[in-house]
């Protein structure tokens, strides 16, 4: 909700309740007409109050404040990613975690409930403070063919959002990742 229609909608509420104060102080009500526009004025400035103090809702989950959750260990116990402990996703969020654990320096993860087009748009917002490079041009290249990626990043880890929504996170840039038209991970073999 944009501040306009809120400061719109609260002034018609005042017009209405000290439209009615009026009349009422015209004949007819129980209550002295002074009374009557002290209570107007109340709930509308109630009402205003109760508007700008209620949070903007959102459907993006770029607006939420970023939760970190703990990279798991390899199966073998050891650390999952050596260049990062945790890793955030959107508050509210949790990984699906079926592809398993992080294997050789890379973990691939769902995070759910959000879309793929949400969860880019997170990355893009959340990810530049902690000190990534983000692009919503992001190939790899997969034998003769370059495959788009919704966002890629590089940074203390790099990665990717795929089109279906799954987020890898990388010690390295993968093999053939290029971001903006430049190669940041080695060639692709």
């Amino acid at each position: 909700m944009t501040a306009a229609p809120a400061l719109r909608r609260t002034g018609v509420l005042a017009s209405a309740a000290l439209s009615a104060a009026l009349l009422a102080g015209c004949g007819g009500a129980s209550e002295p007409a002074e009374d009557a526009v002290a209570s107007a004025t109340q709930e509308a400035s109630s009402a205003a109050s109760t508007e700008s103090s209620a949070p903007a809702s959102s459907t993006s989950a770029a607006a939420a404040e970023p939760q970190l959750v703990p990279v798991p260990t390899q199966d073998d116990g050891s650390p999952g990613l050596q260049n990062a402990t945790e890793f955030p996703i959107p508050a509210g969020a949790s990984v699906d975690a079926s592809l398993g654990a992080p294997f050789n320096g890379s973990w691939q993860f769902g995070v759910t409930p959000t879309s793929p087009e949400e969860l880019a748009a997170f990355y893009e917002e959340v990810l530049p403070p902690l000190g990534y490079t983000v692009s919503t041009d992001a190939t790899i290249v997969v034998g003769a063919n370059d495959v788009a990626f919704l966002v890629g990043w590089t940074g203390p880890t790099s990665g990717t959002v795929s089109r279906t929504g799954m987020v890898s996170v990388n010690d390295r840039p993968a093999d053939g990742l290029t971001l903006d038209g430049t190669l940041v991970g080695d060639p692709a073999s």
